[in-house]
Order: C-alpha cells, then structure tokens, then sequence
C-alpha cells in the first residue's frame, strides 16, 4: 500500500502500540496473535 499525503508515521505507531496493549490487557499476551 503506497502512503498518503500527509500520512504520519508518528500518528501510525501510537494507534498499533495502543491496539496491542488494549487487546494483550483483553485477551492476555498467550492468547494473542500478529493477525489481531
């Protein structure tokens, strides 16, 4: 996927690290999985 105009890299990594800790505090660290 190409990126956008005035995409922001920054904006990108804090939304996965919050996805990730939200689903690892869910779901618990054994139980999850790259594709979530």
């Amino acid at each position: 996927m190409a990126r956008t105009t005035g995409s922001d890299g920054e904006k990108t990594e804090a939304a996965v690290r919050e996805a990730a800790v939200s689903l690892i505090a869910r779901l618990g660290y054994e139980a999850m999985s790259m594709r979530q």
